[in-house]
């Protein structure tokens, strides 16, 4: 079973990884807050509040950060560099866009001197106000909405 401190000087509190990961979980799927989540915990030690539990929302919160930044470096491989974490710079753990055009990548050579340039841009949009899935309907009298 592994842990994760809640300090990295000092640690008098940790958790397991298998409740940091039902709370990445959570926290995506249901969109549980890291304070319902840890409140949810002190009832499932004590419910009925006889006990005394000491509070440790703080200490969550820091093993919670810890947690998340070891998953980025293990998702971008810094992880296994051999000369330590520390010498990751700025965006190496960014994951580039399959999607958006790179040069060298997934761009012609001549890209720039193409006559419609144009075609190589990203254009990005999100329904908000979900007015565009209403104009799927064959016609306003089949729609039950």
């Amino acid at each position: 079973m592994s842990l994760v401190p809640s300090t990295t000087s000092d640690p008098k509190t940790a958790a397991t990884f298998c409740i940091l990961e039902q709370y990445h979980l959570l926290s995506f799927e249901s969109k549980m807050s890291a304070y319902e989540f840890y409140h949810a915990l002190n009832q499932m030690s004590d419910n009925t509040g006889l006990l005394h539990v000491k509070d440790q929302y703080e200490s969550f919160m820091w093993m919670i950060c810890e947690w998340r930044h070891l998953k980025i470096l293990k998702c971008s491989g810094q992880g296994h560099d051999p000369k330590g974490v520390d010498v990751t710079t700025q965006g190496e753990c960014a994951v580039l866009c399959p999607a958006c055009p790179h040069p060298g990548k997934n761009l012609s050579a001549n890209w720039k001197d193409a006559l419609q340039c144009w075609l190589y841009g990203l254009f990005l949009a999100i329904d908000a106000n979900f007015q565009l899935k209403h104009k799927v309907v064959s016609n306003d009298s089949v729609d039950l909405m």
